[in-house]
Order: C-alpha cells, then sequence, then structure tokens
C-alpha cells in the first residue's frame, strides 16, 4: 500500500529533492546511531554535537563526505584549542577576547586548509567554548565530535555509499533523453510550418544545459567518489572510463544539437520549401540515435548505427541532389551532430 504513493511522490519530486534524499536518510540515521553512542561510550545525557556533525559530514550536495569530515574535525580541533588558550587571557574585555580569539582560529585554519568548513568549524568551537565554557564545549564536545564523525564515515563509506556509474547514467540518461525530445520537437515544427512550435522546441533542446550541468557535476562526484569511497574504489576502472567519454563528448553533443535546432529554426523563418526527404530522414535518425543511447547511457557495446537507419545510407529511390541554400547549413549541423554521437558510441566500446 506505501509502494504506489512513494512512486508517485518520486515521479512528481524535483530532481534535486530526489537527489537528496539518499543523504537525507543517511544522515537521518545516523544522528540516531551517533547518539546512542555517545550516550552509551562517555555518559552523555544529550550528545547534541555527536548528531550534529553527522547531519555536517552526511549533508546533502557534498561532492566528497570523508573530506568534509576530515575538515570538519581538523576545524574543531583548532577551535577548541584556541578558545582553551584564550581562557587564559584576562576577561575584561569579553567582547574584544572573543572577536580576537575567532579572528586567530580562522586563520590558523586558513593555514591547515582551503576548505570552507575548516575555518568554519574552527570559529564555530572557539566561539562555543568561550561562550559556554571548556568543561562544555571544550574536549566533551570533541568526544562527541569525534562520535559525529566516525558514524558519518561509517554510514558514507560502508552502508550508504553512492554508485558512482548508476549517477552518471542518470545524468547522462537525461541529458540524451531531453535532446532527443528535442530534436524530435523541432522536427514536428518544421514539418507544421509553426515558428511558435520551433521557439518552444528549441527552449527545450537550450534547457538541456540545465542536464548538462548536471552531468558535469556527476562526473566531478564520482571521480572524487573512485577515491574516497569504498565503493568507488571497487569501480574505480569502470568509472574512470565513463567520465573519460563524457567529459570529451558530453559538452560536443549538447552544443551540436543546439546548433542544429537554431538551423532547423531559421530555415524554417527563411524559406517556405518542405524539409528536404534527406534532412528528415537525418533528424529521424538522430534522434533515435540520441533516444537509444539515452536508454542504454553505461553501456560499453552499443552501436549506434543500429538504433536506425544510417543517414549516410538513403532508401532506394531518394534522389541524391544538392541542398537548397537554406537547407545546407541544416544537413552540415546535423552531420555534425552525427559525429559527435558515433564518437560517444565509439567510445562506449573501447
Amino acid at each position: 500500500m506505501l509502494l504506489r504513493p512513494l512512486r508517485r511522490w518520486l515521479r512528481t519530486t524535483p530532481a534535486s529533492a530526489r537527489r537528496a534524499l539518499g543523504d537525507s536518510l543517511a544522515a537521518a540515521l545516523a544522528c540516531v546511531v551517533a547518539w546512542h553512542l555517545s550516550h552509551f561510550l562517555f555518559g552523555q545525557p544529550k550528545p547534541v554535537f555527536a548528531a550534529m556533525t553527522t547531519v555536517v559530514c552526511l549533508a546533502p550536495g557534498l561532492p566528497n563526505h570523508l573530506r568534509q569530515t576530515w575538515s570538519m574535525l581538523l576545524g574543531c580541533v583548532l577551535g577548541i584549542v584556541v578558545g582553551d588558550l584564550a581562557w587564559l587571557l584576562p576577561d575584561h574585555h569579553f567582547l574584544l577576547r572573543l572577536s580576537g580569539a575567532t579572528l586567530v582560529s580562522m586563520l590558523i585554519a586558513a593555514l591547515f586548509s582551503s576548505t570552507p568548513v575548516v575555518p568554519i568549524q574552527a570559529a564555530t568551537s572557539t566561539l562555543l567554548v568561550l561562550a559556554m565554557g571548556p568543561s562544555t564545549a571544550g574536549g566533551a564536545r570533541l568526544l562527541d565530535v569525534m562520535v559525529g564523525a566516525a558514524t558519518g564515515i561509517v554510514f558514507s563509506q560502508v552502508l550508504f555509499t553512492t554508485d558512482p556509474v548508476r549517477a552518471m547514467a542518470r545524468a547522462a540518461s537525461t541529458l540524451l533523453q531531453q535532446l532527443g525530445d528535442g530534436l524530435e520537437a523541432m522536427q514536428a515544427a518544421v514539418q507544421a510550418r509553426s515558428q511558435a512550435q520551433a521557439e518552444h522546441a528549441l527552449g527545450r533542446l537550450t534547457r538541456a544545459n540545465d542536464a548538462l550541468a548536471a552531468l558535469r557535476v556527476a562526473v566531478q562526484q564520482a571521480q572524487s567518489e573512485s577515491r574516497w569511497s569504498l565503493r568507488g574504489r571497487l569501480a574505480a576502472e569502470q568509472v574512470g572510463a565513463i567520465t573519460r567519454r563524457y567529459d570529451r563528448h558530453a559538452v560536443r553533443v549538447y552544443a551540436c544539437s543546439l546548433l542544429l535546432g537554431e538551423s532547423l529554426s531559421r530555415s524554417l523563418a527563411h524559406t517556405s520549401e518542405a524539409m528536404p526527404a534527406s534532412i528528415a530522414q537525418r533528424c529521424d535518425w538522430l534522434v533515435q540515435a540520441c533516444q537509444a543511447l539515452a536508454h542504454n547511457p553505461v553501456l560499453v557495446d552499443l552501436d549506434v548505427r543500429t538504433a536506425a537507419t544510417d543517414p549516410e545510407a538513403p532508401e532506394p529511390g531518394l534522389p541524391h541532389v544538392p541542398l537548397p541554400p537554406p537547407w545546407s547549413m541544416v544537413g552540415e549541423q546535423a552531420q555534425q551532430l552525427r559525429e559527435a554521437l558515433q564518437a560517444l558510441a565509439d567510445s562506449k566500446r573501447r
């Protein structure tokens, strides 16, 4: 009974929320585990800092949970040390001591690491030590942070490890599907002689830039996961091959698709002639090729030439005549997109 509403929610929820679901679930469960561990090991009545640490380490959108954990630990230790030393200063000007210790902790943290979370945690730890006292926010807090960090490492590296190959596959599939749908809509607009539909289709192709950006983020995260996570290390060879593939060809495929869409839109605006049969055949092939690749984003033996009739081999009886001037640029852009898709498919077989 609960599966159907869950599937409906997953279909209708924005992609950003779906991507954050796994990390949010891991952080929520890790909070409970860290709370109980800190209470059991050190007798902390309310180990809030242990639970907060797991949230910082497992927050959604982080490219590297392990690096985040290490950075938080480093910043926390530096901040507590500076805060404890600041307590030795005279208490005549509390706000001056507070601001000075915060400044010093952030500068020292910046010397150790350029990651923003290190100076942030250093300053936060210093403020807590000075505001709550060393007995509350000093060594006791450090123990809580260590428990939370250890819990976060177990959850991010063992229990809830992300699959970098699957993440890239989803992003690549979304990009290729959007490009195929946009080209199909543009072809229908040209055949219907509708400039309004052509503008709408061109907008769909342009908005595929968001999918391209998501793919590039997935590639960067996969490269990081291959070095810093257990599952990434196990699949490092496959991850490396796939990231190289999309690093080389994803932008090229998107750019060629957008240029082809713009060429079709200009041809529609500057000529009253119908789309030549050879152009229609090439567009059909390109749409089917994008859709075939979208359904097999990580398959290494896919041959894009089997997705549709090769436009280099027209149907019998199709006249071999030069394209009229308004459509010659469309033919060139279609050929460039064909070569880009073929290069993407060929890279899957290497």
